[in-house]
């Protein structure tokens, strides 16, 4: 049997070295050792502190059972590996259903520096992959008092859950990642395309997310509950998302799309 890896504890000085201090989002942490759900953490935190809770990260060493579109999408990997966080969003996005493309945008220009030429995609709607492997998932629940949305995001950083709990392909993205400075970098971005959706609107978001699920489905799309298939061919935070072919196009809203398979590419 491997021997298991001992990793450090989240160090939040060099955490807040590393965030600007113009950066609401990231200002006020609280780490756990361990926790059934930084989702559910978060949402205790935010009853119990009210406005004062503007901008909290929850984030755990280990999470137990956290909260996916799955019951095994919670995997967060041994002690200090990997990135299980959550966090209090208050001035969100016009829709608020763009927040997760949001978040999924800034996770890839965080994990860019890691990639090394390997390709970064979204696969529809919330999982991040490397190479067609997932290495990151979001969560969004919106509607909390306040106008608040609480963002959750899993992040195998340093390592892949093992091939007994993963339903697909995972990975890791960089065994020499430090978690304080990837989230450094993730909020970062996050908070400047945000500041930019409001400024100039939606247009940067629209184009890097259809660049980044044409990544994922080259060669198009498949919806599970129709037969309504083909190509990508447009992103719209107001219309949602339209595939098909010439002819035969499909738009959904953001909400109305549950699920959506990658084509295969075409037989010779």
């Amino acid at each position: 049997m491997a021997e298991r890896r001992a990793y450090t504890p989240f160090d939040r000085a060099r955490f807040q070295r590393r965030l600007p201090c113009g950066v609401a989002l990231g200002q006020k942490l609280l780490v756990l050792d361990q926790t059934e759900s930084t989702q559910t953490a978060l949402r205790a935190e935010l009853d119990r502190l009210g406005s004062a809770g503007r901008g909290l990260i929850v984030l755990a060493e280990e999470q137990r059972a956290g909260r996916g579109r799955t019951a095994r999408d919670w995997w967060s990997g041994p002690p200090s590996a990997n990135l299980a966080v959550s966090v209090a969003v208050h001035a969100l996005p016009d829709p608020v259903e763009t927040l997760g493309m949001h978040a999924a945008c800034a996770l890839v220009g965080a994990a860019a520096p890691y990639a090394r030429g390997r390709q970064l995609a979204l696969k529809w709607p919330n999982d991040l992959l490397l190479d067609g492997a997932k290495f990151a998932g979001l969560l969004v629940e919106a509607g909390l008092a306040g106008g608040a949305a609480l963002l959750g995001v899993g992040v195998n950083l340093r390592e892949a859950p093992p091939r007994a709990v993963a339903r697909y392909p995972t990975t890791r993205l960089a065994p020499e990642a430090w978690r304080e400075d990837f989230l450094a970098r993730w909020l970062l971005a996050l908070d400047r395309r945000l500041r930019q959706a409001a400024l100039a609107g939606p247009g940067q978001l629209e184009r890097d997310c259809l660049a980044l699920l044409r990544a994922w489905a080259p060669h198009g799309v498949d919806e599970a509950r129709s037969a309504h298939r083909g190509p990508l061919v447009q992103f719209s935070v107001h219309d949602g998302l339209t595939w098909g072919f010439e002819g035969a196009r499909t738009t959904r809203p953001l909400g109305w799309i549950e699920r959506l398979e990658a084509l295969p590419a075409p037989r010779a």
